[in-house]
């Protein structure tokens, strides 16, 4: 039983040190609009790492003039104060352009991905 014990309290450590590393590497290209909030969430749905750091570098291909923010949101519409996270990609581009843009990384990724995200994360358009 000790053991176990131990090896339930080394496992944690390894996997936290983990999750903090993958954070780390999110923060070189997302700015988190509150840290702690984002890292709690997604620390609840450890499932978006991996989803959120590949779509970075498909909207980083797509979307040369940009910059990434992520923050947790709340649905307005939602009874049950459903909460998701929200990529925000900043870009100077018009609108019309910033928009095809979008629907080029929808078509050619996003919605292939979607639902793998349980709704627990949209990707948006926002000017500067």
């Amino acid at each position: 039983m000790k053991n176990n014990m131990h090896f339930n309290k080394y496992h944690k450590t390894i996997k936290s040190a983990l999750f903090n590393k993958k954070i780390e590497e999110l923060e070189k290209y997302i700015k988190f609009k509150d840290k702690l909030e984002v890292k709690y969430f997604i620390s609840g749905n450890p499932f978006l790492l991996d989803i959120i750091k590949e779509s970075s570098g498909i909207i980083n291909g797509i979307f040369k003039d940009r910059r990434l923010e992520i923050s947790v949101e709340n649905d307005p519409e939602s009874i049950t104060d459903f909460k998701f996270l929200y990529l925000k990609i900043y870009t100077e581009e018009t609108p019309a352009k910033a928009i095809n843009l979008l629907k080029k990384f929808d078509y050619e990724w996003w919605l292939g991905i979607k639902p793998n995200t349980k709704n627990k994360l949209v990707i948006g358009v926002e000017y500067e």
